[in-house]
């Protein structure tokens, strides 16, 4: 078996003979996509379509979520009006 994109060198370069063994690697990749495919047929979970990452919100949740982080910043920006300039540059430094 070679690397794709490489050509052992020996003697004379023998397409012929590499056309064979690709043909051969198509018709394994082939059976093996068919049997995955009738696997699928069978049992339509193991084709979970589940989606990657962050979950989407629907409004209600997007409210919510708006809610507390006004309240969160709220309180954020009221305690460093109580706190001393001297300490709030501390603070960020």
């Amino acid at each position: 078996m070679f690397l794709y994109g490489t050509f052992p060198l020996e003697g004379r370069l023998d397409l012929t003979k590499y056309i064979r063994e690709l043909l051969r690697e198509r018709d394994r990749l082939d059976e093996a996509i068919a049997t995955l495919e009738r696997l699928i047929e069978e049992n339509p979970a193991l084709a979970s379509t589940r989606r990657r990452g962050r979950k989407s919100m629907n409004p209600t949740e997007r409210r919510e979520v708006s809610k507390r982080m006004r309240a969160y910043w709220e309180k954020r920006r009221k305690e460093q009006i109580r706190k001393p300039p001297e300490a709030a540059n501390a603070a960020t430094a």
